[in-house]
């Protein structure tokens, strides 16, 4: 499925997820409940909280994951590339796991 738009804001359940592509710059903010958020090729994971943002530095996918009891909710201003088009995919995971190393991202 491909999105054009500046702003996006999407509600997750607990153990969904939801992928960009083509992200770089844009600023992700967590609205309500807490994600965990990682970025292709870094080795660092991020989880944020209702209020917490954080910008996207790299080029490649960036999953995001409800890790709230029932729900959390993230807001992502969305550049659009070159072609004039960002790519938003949304991926299935029913699994309850999520990494044991967190870095909590500067509010």
């Amino acid at each position: 499925m491909i999105i054009q738009c500046e702003h996006l804001r999407v509600t997750l359940k607990r153990g969904s997820t939801f992928e960009f592509a083509g992200a770089c710059g844009n600023k992700l903010i967590c609205v309500t409940g807490t994600i965990w958020v990682t970025q292709h090729h870094l080795s660092n994971d991020w989880v944020l909280q209702s209020g917490e943002f954080l910008t996207i530095e790299n080029p490649g996918k960036v999953v995001i994951s409800a890790c709230s009891n029932d729900s959390a909710t993230f807001s992502a201003r969305q550049r659009l590339n070159e072609h004039g088009k960002s790519c938003i995919n949304q991926v299935r995971n029913p699994g309850s796991s999520f990494p044991s190393r967190n870095t909590r991202a500067d509010a």
